[in-house]
């Protein structure tokens, strides 16, 4: 089981993607690493393109079958920003993978990544 608790639904580019992580395996499966990928995707008429902007793993601690994870992943500053139209859209997720014997535990939650807003002090950041 995997329950993903984003803390802010949006991200700017350049900024963080906080979530709280809690997950579970069965006795009999031990987990041998927890994988978090922030990873967009684009959909629509033409060919399909992914792209992982941050991804971290986490190894539990032998004999652990459950636990929560603070998560904390930049959204790279070139983005790309999430983006719905006619012919083409860019979705984002946060994936987290129980890598575990037997089959894997999988997740995800959306979220939007939108364009950092420039300061008016100082226009070229």
């Amino acid at each position: 089981m995997i329950d993903i608790d984003l803390e802010e639904p949006e991200v700017a580019t350049g900024g963080f993607l906080s979530a709280r992580v809690r997950w579970s395996s069965d006795k009999e499966r031990q987990p041998r690493r927890i994988v978090i990928v922030a990873e967009w995707e684009t959909g629509g008429a033409g060919d399909r393109v992914r792209g992982v902007g941050r991804s971290k793993q986490f190894v539990p601690p032998a004999n652990r079958h459950g636990g929560e994870l603070r998560v904390r992943l930049l959204i790279p500053h070139e983005g790309p920003v999430s983006f719905e139209g006619q012919a083409v859209s860019i979705a984002w997720k946060l994936w987290v993978r129980i890598d575990q014997w037997g089959v894997d535990e999988v997740s995800h939650a959306e979220f939007r990544v939108h364009a950092r807003r420039r300061s008016p002090c100082h226009p070229e950041a």
